[in-house]
C-alpha cells in the first residue's frame, strides 16, 4: 500500500501548456475567460488525470479534473501488449487458462475505458448524490455541467481531511467511532439498498469534515449490483451453509450442474464455519466473501466482475475501520443493517 501511495503521489504532472490547450479545445474558450483564478500547479496528479483548483467568475471555488493527454491510446496499447504476452504464455502452459487471466484482463480493460470518460463520471456523481440525498452525513461535489466534457470535469471544491489521518481528525474534535459507524452504515446502503457503490474508497477519495460528515470524491470506478444479485448475496450471507445455497448459485448462473456438487457442499461448510467467529474483532466479512468467490471460481463458476469490486470495497472499508478503531468489530455494526435489508427482501 505504501508503494502504491508513493506511485500515486509521484506521477509527473503534464504541462501548463497542455492544460490550457485542452481547456481551450474542450470548452471553446481560454482559461482566463472561463476562470477568474486558475492554479497552474495541480493539487493532485495521477496516471489518468490531474486536478487543479480554480475560481469561477461567479465567485464559486471549483476543482478541475483533466484527463492526461493521449492516455486512452496509451492504455489501449498496454492492454493489447498484455493480451499478446498472455497468448505467448499459454503456448508454453495451457493449464494457466484455468486461472481465467483473460477474463481478469477483459474486466480490467473495461473498467479502465469507462474511467476515461468524465461525462460518465459526472453521471455517477449525480446518481450517488441522489441516492444519498437523505443521508445528512454524506456529501458529493456539485457538478458544473456547463464546463464538463468527456475530458474535463469541473466540480465544487470540497474541504476536508483524508479519513486515514486519525490524529488530525481527533484534533478537530471529530468523533472517530461515529465516523466509523456511519461509514459501515453507508457502505451497507450502497450495496444492499441502492445496488450502486463507490468502488475506489481509498483515503484520497474519502475525506471527513470537521463536523464528522464525509465527502466522497473520484467516481471513476463504481459498481452496480442487480436486485436479483443483491438478494442472492444476502441469501448466501445468511444461509451459508444450508441445503439451498448451491441451488441459489445455480439459479444465479454462477454454477452449473456438471460440477462435483458433493465436494462443493463440503467446501462451503468449511467456509460457513468462519462465521462462528464473527464476533471476534479480527473477523473480516470481506475475507470470507473473497474465500467464497474464489471457491466458486475454482469450480469453474462465473462470479460477476461487480462482486470483485464489491469485495475490494468491503476490504478497504474494513481496513479503515481497523486503522481508526482497532478494537471495533465491523460485524456488530453491519449485521443489524444487513438484517434490515434481508427482512425487506423476503417480505
Amino acid at each position: 500500500v505504501k508503494e502504491l501511495k508513493f506511485l500515486r503521489e509521484s506521477v509527473k504532472p503534464f504541462t501548463e501548456h497542455d492544460v490550457e490547450k485542452i481547456i481551450e479545445l474542450e470548452l471553446k474558450n481560454s482559461t482566463e475567460k472561463i476562470f477568474k483564478n486558475f492554479d497552474k500547479f495541480p493539487i493532485a496528479a495521477g496516471s489518468v488525470a490531474q486536478v487543479h483548483y480554480a475560481e469561477l467568475y461567479t465567485g464559486e471555488s471549483v476543482a478541475v479534473k483533466i484527463l492526461r493527454p493521449g492516455i486512452e491510446r496509451v492504455i489501449k496499447k498496454d492492454i493489447e501488449l498484455f493480451r499478446n504476452i498472455l497468448q505467448l504464455i499459454f503456448l508454453y502452459n495451457k493449464n494457466l487458462k484455468k486461472i481465467k487471466i483473460e477474463k481478469i484482463l477483459d474486466e480490467l480493460a473495461n473498467s479502465l475505458v469507462l474511467e476515461l470518460d468524465l461525462l460518465l463520471e459526472s453521471d455517477h456523481m449525480k446518481k450517488f448524490a441522489s441516492n444519498m440525498k437523505n443521508v445528512s452525513y454524506v456529501h458529493v461535489p456539485k457538478v458544473y455541467d456547463k464546463y464538463t466534457t468527456k475530458n474535463i470535469l469541473v466540480m465544487e471544491r470540497m474541504y476536508g481531511i483524508p479519513i486515514d489521518q486519525k490524529q488530525q481528525l481527533i484534533d478537530q474534535g471529530v468523533n472517530i467511532e461515529l465516523v466509523v459507524q456511519q461509514g459501515v452504515e453507508v457502505m451497507m446502503l450502497q450495496l444492499f439498498r441502492d445496488g450502486f457503490f463507490h468502488a475506489d474508497q481509498h483515503p484520497g477519495n474519502l475525506w471527513i469534515k470537521p463536523d464528522g460528515s464525509r465527502i466522497y470524491l473520484d467516481f471513476g470506478i463504481v459498481g452496480s449490483i442487480t436486485d436479483e444479485d443483491r438478494k442472492s448475496l444476502l441469501q448466501i450471507r445468511f444461509f451459508l451453509y444450508n441445503e439451498k445455497t448451491i441451488e441459489k448459485l445455480i439459479d444465479a448462473g454462477w454454477l452449473n450442474n456438471n460440477q462435483n456438487l458433493e465436494q462443493l457442499e463440503i467446501d462451503l461448510i468449511n467456509i460457513a464455519q468462519l462465521f462462528v467467529n464473527r464476533k471476534q474483532k479480527d473477523f473480516s466479512i470481506g475475507n470470507v466473501l473473497n474465500k467464497f468467490f474464489n471457491l466458486v471460481e475454482s469450480y469453474q463458476g462465473n462470479v460477476p466482475y461487480q462482486f470483485t469490486l464489491l469485495v475490494k470495497t468491503i476490504l478497504v472499508t474494513e481496513g479503515l475501520v481497523k486503522q481508526l478503531t482497532p478494537d471495533l468489530n465491523i460485524q456488530s455494526i453491519a449485521e443489524p443493517v444487513l438484517l434490515k435489508f434481508f427482512t425487506k427482501s423476503f417480505t
